[in-house]
């Protein structure tokens, strides 16, 4: 273990050796390789990978990355169909506990949806999504991908 987690090595990459990864989490890093990629490439990947991990962060002693623990899955109050066809409105984060989802919210990695459309939303989502967006994860689905309002059923 390094001791950086995922998006601290995401930014390690960038800034030592301007290579960049598909998608970063606190706990992985996910690098795509395709036909396009040769031999030279993919050890030009790697060495970036050995620099940018080769010593811990300041301060701090190697340790391994805490486990993503998703939260609970919410209760369905509508089917997705049914929240589907609801009108919605955007809401600041603060405000959407106990409301309705009206839109997919999906860390990727590890790309499993924390809420879908007709699930009511829990402060521990809010919790859980607000730290991801804080280690730098990218959040797929939601009209604001800052999170800074959720779109709810009306």
């Amino acid at each position: 273990a390094s001791g950086w987690l995922g998006t601290q090595i995401l930014a390690r990459l960038r800034e030592q050796s301007r290579v960049g990864v598909e998608f970063a989490d606190p706990a992985h890093i996910i690098a795509s390789i395709t036909l396009a990629d040769d031999d030279a490439s993919v050890d030009a990947l790697l060495t970036a990978l050995r620099r940018a991990a080769a010593t811990p962060p300041e301060g701090s002693a190697p340790t391994e990355p805490a486990a993503i623990l998703l939260p609970p899955v919410p209760p369905m109050a509508l089917t997705p169909r049914e929240a589907f066809g609801r009108p919605t409105q955007a809401v600041p984060l603060a405000g959407v506990v106990g409301r309705i989802c009206g839109e997919q919210v999906m860390p990727y990695p590890p790309g499993i949806p924390v809420l879908l459309p007709g699930e009511v939303v829990g402060a521990e989502h809010v919790d859980f999504l607000t730290a991801q967006l804080a280690h730098g994860v990218r959040l797929v689905g939601p009209e604001d991908p800052g999170l800074s309002t959720l779109r709810v059923c009306l």
